[in-house]
This record gives C-alpha cells, structure tokens and sequence, in this order.
C-alpha cells in the first residue's frame, strides 16, 4: 500500500481536554448520506417532511424520553441534514434508603446519543420504507459546544430561520446549481 492509497484521516474538531460526557450543551449537524434531500422538501419557507423526514422527527422527539439525560431545545429536520440544540446533564436519582450507597451512572456522551439516534432512524428507514438500506446517514457529524448565552440565542435563531433561508444555504444541492 503507497502513501497515497491510505485512507485519509479527518481532522477533529473536537475540544482537546473537553469531557463530552459532561454537563454541556452542543449544537450538532448531521447530514444524510451524499446530502441526499430524502427528509423531504422546504416550500415557501417551511419544511415538509417526506416519510424519512417524519420518522427522523419522531425518533429525535422521542430522544428526550429515552434518553433522561439529553433535553431538547431546538431542532429542525431539513431536506437533507437536521440541527439539534440539546444539553447532556447528568440525571438525578433518588439516594438509595438502605443497602449500600447507590451508584450513579454518569450521563452519556454526545457520540452515544447521536449513534444511538442515527441507529434508531436507519432501522426505521429499513424496516417501514426499504429493507435493502445500509444506512441513512453520512459518516460523523458536525458539533459545537455552546459556551454562552449569546451563541445559545445565535443557534436556535439559526435553527428557527434555517427553512426560510433554505435558498441560500450551502447544504442546498439546487441553490448551488443556480
């Protein structure tokens, strides 16, 4: 195998030192795989969501409920990618009454929730619209660690205005061909 036949390793943009387990809150992009639109379509400014598009919307509402340590802000599903402004903090539990000290579990990580999200998504897909589908999903995912009130109120203004300015958004395969 020559230099050029290896496979090209992608920069992090990970914090160095930053516990994604932590109490934090992300803003996250994933995208479908080749940006496919397979979510559905934005029309005079708001999304229409095809049969994917709806089942990624539901499995990301249900998130908070499995998942007691994720809580929601602000999503939206596009044609081809969804942004997700969410917290990772870790869950309470009652202390335990007798017995030894009850042990904690600490919160999962940013990577277990979107893998466990892009899973639950895909096997959806596969198993309501296409059996034949390997996956939904691009590999990785775009993340931010919100650290301000003011970027917070950025993000889900982003995330608001995301389908009304679909137009002009570089995820847009057809605004790129104009």
């Amino acid at each position: 195998m020559s230099v050029s036949d290896k496979p090209k390793r992608r920069k992090s943009i990970r914090l160095p030192a930053f516990d994604y387990s932590g109490n934090a809150t992300y803003f996250l992009t994933l995208c479908t795989i080749d940006r496919l639109p397979i979510f559905g379509d934005v029309s005079d400014g708001a999304m229409v969501l095809s049969p994917i598009g709806a089942m990624a919307w539901e499995e990301l509402a249900d998130s908070e409920l499995i998942r007691p340590e994720i809580e929601l802000h602000h999503s939206v599903v596009m044609p081809n990618h969804v942004h997700i402004l969410l917290t990772i903090a870790p869950v309470e539990t009652p202390p335990a009454q007798t017995g030894p000290p009850m042990r904690h579990r600490p919160p999962k990580s940013l990577g277990s929730f979107v893998a466990g999200y892009k899973s639950a998504v895909t096997s959806r897909v596969k198993k309501e619209v296409d059996d034949s589908a390997s996956t939904v999903w691009q590999r990785n995912y775009y993340e931010h660690v919100v650290r301000n009130p003011q970027s917070f109120a950025r993000i889900w203004e982003y995330i608001e205005n995301n389908p009304l300015l679909w137009d002009q958004d570089r995820e847009n395969p057809i605004s790129h061909r104009l």
